[in-house]
């Protein structure tokens, strides 16, 4: 079958992809926010799914931002673009920030340990230096911040991105013949890794199962439906249908099954990902404004762990607190992405393709 997106550059835009975007990361926080102060907010989905989506999404973006850039070195500026300004000042400004509750003078805060944690954060290899000194614990998690270890999965997906779009780009290969070899690639390395750690206890290879080549099959997922998006449109009904009921039976019946967890759960995702973002208009409205879903799961977890440390939940109770976190996390965010991250989006732009419109920076 050949790929229904052959003759477009990228996927049209008018979709509801933003409010899929903002579903998942509230999820994810809300998910945290229970983890971290100990409530028990109903949550519709846990973080696993909610990280996994978020792979699925990237994965069908980024055809489009690869598909549309003149080389390989074009998309990695649009990719660095996106991810490093909200993600490099939401981790220099908490090194700043917690200083202010460290109760430790200025030349033993900034010292070596810090230095450690900011030079491992900045370069998004957080699981060598996830705390700065003795902060935070006393909280359930002494992470300063236990999203981040996400970014370097992206940034690594997006470098497999590169041969594997460039061999479809220039051979016009069918990509399912491509897709299932990815699909049996990270089936194999997630299963390896695994057994190494059922077999040793080491956490070195539970982390390892947990990064880039464990997530290919939700990311090349997103890719695959994004170049299928034609006919995933045409039978999205059925799509969404069959994707729904797989999903509810799976997560039922045979949900320990590696089969159905590596394999069916990606593509499944993935179908009732993109059919909802093209079924109506329910989720238009949050495009009114910059998207901020992105810098929302980047900055929840230590405005959480602020919260926790100042022990509110005990002082203004549960609800209260989930408020202040809510709007703080929700303000921030906002103002970083409007006034950091789309500046400087909007900026590469205009000087890698002027014609294009601001709508779309937007969503690359």
């Amino acid at each position: 079958m050949k790929s229904a997106m052959m003759t477009h550059n990228r996927p049209a835009f008018s979709n509801n992809f933003g409010a899929i975007r903002y579903i998942l990361a509230l999820v994810v926080v809300m998910t945290h926010y229970n983890e971290l102060t100990g409530s028990n907010y109903p949550v519709p989905f846990s973080t696993f799914y909610s990280v996994s989506g978020f792979f699925i999404l990237s994965g069908f973006l980024i055809f489009g931002s690869f598909m549309s850039s003149a080389n390989w070195k074009e998309y990695l500026k649009k990719r660095v673009s996106r991810i490093f300004p909200s993600y490099l000042v939401i981790v220099v400004i908490f090194a700043f920030l917690l200083f202010f509750i460290s109760e430790m003078p200025p030349h033993d805060y900034f010292s070596a340990d810090w230095v450690k944690y900011l030079a491992a954060n900045i370069t998004t290899l957080n699981f060598i230096k996830p705390t700065i000194h003795n902060i935070f614990a006393n909280n359930h998690i002494a992470a300063v911040n236990g999203s981040l270890w996400t970014i370097k999965v992206e940034l690594m997906l997006y470098l497999t991105a590169i041969p594997v779009l460039l061999i479809y780009k220039k051979t016009r290969i069918d990509f399912w013949k491509l897709f299932i070899f990815i699909i049996i690639f990270s089936t194999g390395y997630k299963l390896f890794f695994d057994y190494a750690h059922d077999l040793t206890g080491k956490n070195i290879y539970q982390l390892l199962s947990k990064q880039f080549g464990g997530q290919m099959a939700f990311f090349y997922s997103g890719v695959a439906f994004c170049i299928y998006l034609d006919y995933i449109k045409k039978y999205k009904l059925a799509v969404a249908t069959m994707s729904t009921l797989t999903l509810i039976a799976g997560t039922a019946f045979v949900n320990d099954s590696q089969i159905f967890r590596l394999i069916i759960l990606p593509i499944s995702m993935a179908g009732l990902i993109v059919s909802a973002a093209f079924t109506g208009k329910w989720g238009h409205f949050v495009d009114k404004i910059e998207n901020f879903s992105y810098e929302i799961y980047l900055i929840h977890f230590p405005i959480i762990q602020i919260a926790v440390h100042f022990g509110l939940t005990d002082k203004i109770g549960h609800h209260a607190t989930l408020i202040a976190v809510m709007s703080t996390v929700c303000v921030l965010s906002y103002l970083i992405a409007r006034y950091i991250s789309l500046p400087i989006r909007s900026s590469l732009k205009k000087r890698i393709r002027p014609s294009v419109s601001q709508a779309s920076v937007s969503q690359i």
